[in-house]
């Protein structure tokens, strides 16, 4: 295994190791019933004061919600073009490999966002339909950024014109700038579910990379 194969994976082990760790002291750190029905929330000093200064935006919502659209469209852009080599070549190895190993960490990424579902770290900052929701990580979030991360490899992989690459990356990077910034000014998360949902979605994308680095050099 080369060097630059080996470094992406500790880079994706580091990433992924400070998502623990922030999780970890989400349960324990500045923990205090701030949330809807005095539901506690991790780092509630600094959630708090974020939720109370924001307060919650029905339009940067709906945005996050048209980004996430966006996000799993371009994940189904890249599952036809998998089938589509499949079938023009008549053989799974006719797939790009960088599709085959995109298609395991998406079950992956639908795997982590149905076990949030059920391992509850903390609540939203708002009742939905007059009820407590899992909050922590943003669900938008984490599938939106590893989408779009683990899409800026397969771009430089697949699109040829550097013009052309240079645009989709650059879109790419924005559009999870809004989506960050807008889940937040949104007021449906806490800023912690943000930055979780950022570092699971990293420490993923930088493994697919690793993962995809290494089927091409062995």
């Amino acid at each position: 295994m080369k060097q630059n194969t080996i470094t992406k994976f500790l880079a994706a082990a580091v990433v992924l190791l400070l998502f623990v760790l922030f999780t970890v002291c989400l349960t324990g750190v500045d923990l205090r019933p701030v949330g809807p029905e005095n539901s506690y929330v991790g780092f509630a000093s600094l959630n708090d004061w974020v939720f109370k200064h924001l307060g919650t935006s029905g339009l940067w919502d709906k945005i996050t919600d048209i980004i996430a659209l966006a996000a799993m469209a371009l994940a189904a852009v890249f599952g036809a073009t998998g089938i589509w080599q499949w079938v023009k070549g008549k053989s799974l190895k006719a797939v790009d490999p960088c599709l085959i190993v995109l298609g395991i960490f998406y079950i992956m990424m639908a795997a982590f966002y149905l076990a949030f579902e059920f391992i509850v770290i903390n609540y939203r900052p708002v009742l939905v339909d007059g009820a407590l929701e899992a909050s922590y990580p943003s669900s938008h979030t984490f599938v939106t950024l590893f989408i779009f991360f683990s899409a800026l490899p397969v771009t430089n992989r697949l699109v040829k014109n550097q013009s052309r690459r240079m645009w989709i990356n650059v879109t790419l990077i924005l559009l999870s700038i809004i989506m960050v910034v807008g889940r937040v000014l949104s007021g449906m998360h806490w800023t912690s579910d943000v930055v979780g949902a950022f570092l699971l979605a990293l420490g993923m994308a930088l493994l697919y990379d690793a993962f995809v680095l290494w089927w091409r050099v062995e």
